[in-house]
């Protein structure tokens, strides 16, 4: 398979780690040019010229200081999709003379009980020495290794993007981030398929089978200028017309709208998205959210379903919006 076409197949998958779908910093050794959350943020890194801080420039990514003592910095983070990881994306965008050299990445599947540490999160600080400590009782350097030490080009448009798959089988919940020695990371983006333990859900209850966050995913769309299908299964509302599905306006709609004998305008064709169910089940009520689209809503909406065999029963969900 060309290279190409497997890092866009792993691309496509969900991303596990993004603050949007509950990602967060457990620990990090250092935070003073930006905290480690600035790292899951969904969007995309922003420059800012004359943005500064009492502490430096204003970067919008994890920075620490340059390392004067000894060891490297990392950070421990709980993903907010537990599942099996294919890919990941290390961004250094705008980091140019002070990306991070190189980075690892270790892994664990854990209980939440077993994971118990404080996160001040503040600019301009570094770990104490106890909260040190208690990182270290979790034995993190000992995690399973994910990603082998890997060099990271700098955050120039045209090497920011530091794409890495990994061959892996396990179910992961908790990652150990590993700079070596020190410096900003943009973004860290998490790709694979979520994994859930469907024995510990009820028969009766009443779950969003498409979420991604039960594993649902956005496999394929006609169309998506401005804004993905992946969009539509996030756990949250939109938070505006950015955070949802719109395609671009059809250059050969009729010139005149015509309303046909059921009542809707007559438009030819239609765009489409399928999205792929996190598990079998029985569709009780399915719910259109048309929040922040106001004069860009489609005018109607048709829904088809597919059961699949395929190594098991997969449903597949087709939308149509015309």
């Amino acid at each position: 398979m060309p290279t190409n076409t497997k890092k866009e197949e792993i691309l496509n998958l969900n991303e596990l780690a993004n603050d949007c779908v509950g990602g967060k910093i457990l620990f990090a050794t250092d935070d003073f040019f930006q905290v480690a959350e600035s790292m899951l943020l969904n969007g995309e890194p922003v420059w800012d010229l004359n943005k500064y801080t009492e502490f430096g420039k204003w970067m919008d990514g994890w920075e620490t200081r340059r390392k004067r003592t000894p060891g490297h910095d990392w950070c421990i983070l709980k993903l907010g999709l537990s599942g099996v990881i294919k890919g990941f994306v290390v961004d250094t965008a705008f980091f140019t003379g002070n990306n991070t050299p190189k980075v690892s990445i270790q892994g664990a599947c854990l209980e939440d009980d077993k994971v118990n540490l404080l996160r001040r999160s503040e600019m301009g600080t570094r770990c104490t020495e106890e909260e040190l400590k208690q990182a270290e009782t979790i034995g993190s350097d000992k995690w399973e290794e994910i990603l082998p030490k890997a060099p990271l080009k700098p955050g120039y448009p045209e090497t920011r993007e530091n794409f890495f798959a990994v061959d892996n089988k396990k179910r992961f919940t908790h990652l150990r981030v590993n700079m070596f020695p020190d410096g900003g990371i943009a973004r860290l983006r998490v790709f694979g398929e979520v994994s859930r333990d469907w024995s510990l859900v009820s028969l009766d209850e009443v779950i969003d089978l498409v979420s991604i966050k039960n594993g649902g995913r956005a496999l394929s769309f006609s169309n998506s200028h401005y804004g993905t299908p992946k969009n539509l299964i996030m756990p949250n509302r939109g938070a505006g017309m950015y955070d949802g599905w719109e395609t671009a306006r059809n250059p050969n709609r009729p010139e005149v709208f015509l309303v046909g004998d059921d009542g809707q305008l007559i438009c030819p064709g239609a765009e489409w998205c399928v999205l792929k169910l996190g598990t079998k089940g029985i569709v009780s009520k399915i719910e259109i959210d048309t929040a922040w689209f106001k004069g860009n809503y489609p005018e109607s909406f048709t829904l088809e379903v597919l059961l699949k065999f395929e190594k098991g029963f997969n449903y597949w969900v087709g939308g149509r919006l015309y």
